[in-house]
């Protein structure tokens, strides 16, 4: 679980250049749904859900959110397994498994990787979960594990973003402009 200033820290990142991002290229409106509050966290581990887009013809969409800071990654990371913690996105995703899930609810996941030090943006992108999901039940990803110095182990499944657009995917890559940069930390 993340404290109060992790989520402050995160939701200022967000909202400083990637919502305005997503609210163009989605046609719609973003709120983030992140936070310490129960009902956040219901959305977080229950849905995946960190952000809703709010579109003027189709509708609420959920959006999962993953931001890291320190070195660029281009992939796109499910928590498949892990000892001690809890249930993980993909053991609550692969009990909600129907279309409806993976399309409407929690239709998008975005990725966004900051430099550590400036809050600069390195990377970010976003894609369909379905696709995402359909990238791991096909085998096209790397199983990754923590290393052997954590408590509890988690295994992780990381599709690359290229995997996606080489199988005919949609995936938007935000790219940075010189005037944005990213809440300092």
């Amino acid at each position: 679980m993340m404290l109060a200033d992790d989520y402050r820290l995160i939701q200022n990142d967000f909202k400083s250049v990637l919502r305005k991002r997503l609210q163009r290229l989605l046609k719609g409106l973003v709120f983030l749904t992140w936070s310490n509050d129960k009902f956040g966290q219901m959305l977080d581990t229950r849905a995946r859900v960190d952000a809703t887009l709010v579109h003027p013809e189709y509708g609420l969409f959920g959006i999962g959110i993953h931001m890291q800071y320190g070195t660029e990654n281009r992939t796109f990371t499910i928590r498949h397994d892990q000892e001690f913690q809890g249930k993980t996105e993909f053991a609550n995703d692969a009990k909600s498994s129907d279309a409806m899930f993976r399309s409407k609810i929690a239709k998008y996941v975005v990725h966004a990787s900051l430099d550590n030090k400036t809050g600069r943006l390195l990377s970010a992108a976003i894609a369909f979960t379905r696709d995402i999901y359909d990238c791991i039940d096909r085998g096209l990803c790397e199983v990754r594990m923590t290393g052997n110095d954590q408590i509890g182990q988690t295994m992780f499944y990381d599709v690359d973003w290229d995997t996606l657009r080489d199988n005919g995917m949609w995936i938007h890559e935000f790219t940075q402009t010189k005037r944005e940069t990213l809440c300092q930390k």
